[in-house]
């Protein structure tokens, strides 16, 4: 390996939280840090890499704290571990304080990105050297969570396909309606959903040629907004997105559509389920590209979480998605658990398992 490539493994960006990055609660939106998170993935892979690179999946993403407009944003990335055209991309986001010069961890999160040529078709990526004890850490930890990857995606088809085969002896049913705190309003349930479509046009356009995932993920996040604040009533605040797979790439000229709906509702929270479908205009064809959920949660005017109103679950469909957003909704925990395990010390959470990185 060439002596610079070595050089090129991590990448550090900052930006400044600008107005125009804010959501109407006065917060940076959850899309528009998705959106830079996708674009610092995409520089420190590409740059490593030297290719083209297309995201394929973002694992669980957990907003832990709020960014505020006026607040220094640090992404501090690193390529952890390669395939044969793959590469994990870990990046953690620090959020800075000018004036107080506070700095605050606000998330950390992985980016699987695969190489291109200029054909878009896979292209080999050198194999990372690791060489550090972090590396070497880095390195076990990206092959464990490869491994999670797996089952998470098996484990997500299970749930939305057949929730209550899963279900064990837990109770998935919902309340029944009317539920504590009285009926819902009666235009409450034409809320419950929402439908929004909009034209990739050229300036979403990515490197390799296709709609950016960046653009996708922030339109995903407005969607997310949409679909709950027109159900609370409320400002919502994206709390976590679930393990998001790009099955199919986008293309521009295409309309690209999404339905979401409220599939859960807890306290103060909602579960927002998102389906992606795209058109191909000329040929008439539609293709699912990707179907992802977001937990949002409902603030008041100060900033503090607020009550929403019950889910009244009518249909067969509704109650299929309010037992599959239950178990998700302990399968995250989980995923939580899991990934904070592998993260802190990746040789404890393989057990007997070796992995090991290339050599120096």
């Amino acid at each position: 390996m060439a002596e610079d490539q070595t050089q090129h493994k991590g990448l550090t960006m900052t930006v400044l939280a600008t107005p125009d990055m804010a959501n109407f609660a006065g917060n940076v939106h959850g899309g528009a840090a998705l959106d830079l998170l996708d674009q610092v993935a995409y520089a420190c892979a590409s740059r490593y890499s030297g290719c083209y690179v297309i995201t394929i999946s973002v694992d669980q993403v957990t907003f832990l704290q709020r960014i505020h407009v006026g607040e220094l944003i640090t992404f501090i990335a690193s390529v952890n571990y390669t395939g044969v055209t793959s590469l994990e991309v870990g990046v953690r986001v620090i959020a800075e304080n000018i004036r107080e010069r506070h700095l605050r961890h606000v998330m950390t999160c992985y980016f699987t990105m695969v190489t291109v040529n200029e054909d878009g078709t896979p292209t080999k990526v050198p194999t990372i050297t690791v060489q550090t004890p972090d590396e070497k850490r880095r390195w076990a930890a990206a092959a464990l969570r490869r491994e999670l990857q797996k089952e998470i995606e098996q484990r997500s088809l299970e749930i939305r396909q057949n929730p209550e085969s899963l279900a064990g002896e837990r109770e998935l049913s919902p309340p029944t309606a009317p539920t504590v705190g009285g009926d819902a309003p009666p235009d409450q349930p034409q809320h419950k959903s929402l439908i929004m479509t909009v034209l990739a046009t050229p300036d979403t356009v990515s490197f390799s040629g296709n709609v950016s995932a960046g653009w996708v993920l922030d339109l995903l996040d407005q969607v997310a907004y949409a679909c709950a604040s027109r159900y609370s009533g409320y400002y919502v605040l994206t709390v976590s997105v679930d393990h998001v797979v790009f099955m199919q790439r986008i293309r521009v000229g295409e309309l690209v559509t999404f339905h979401a709906s409220v599939n859960y509702t807890g306290h103060t929270s909602m579960e927002v389920g998102i389906r992606v479908v795209a058109e191909n205009i000329r040929e008439r064809t539609s293709r699912h590209v990707m179907t992802c959920y977001f937990t949002m949660v409902a603030v008041g005017e100060h900033g503090k979480p607020n009550p929403v109103p019950p889910l009244v679950v009518e249909t067969a469909t509704e109650q299929r998605r309010w037992a599959a957003a239950k178990l998700r909704r302990e399968f995250r925990k989980e995923i939580d658990r899991r990934m904070l395990e592998i993260r802190q010390n990746p040789e404890l959470a393989a057990g007997a398992e070796e992995e090991e990185g290339g050599t120096t």
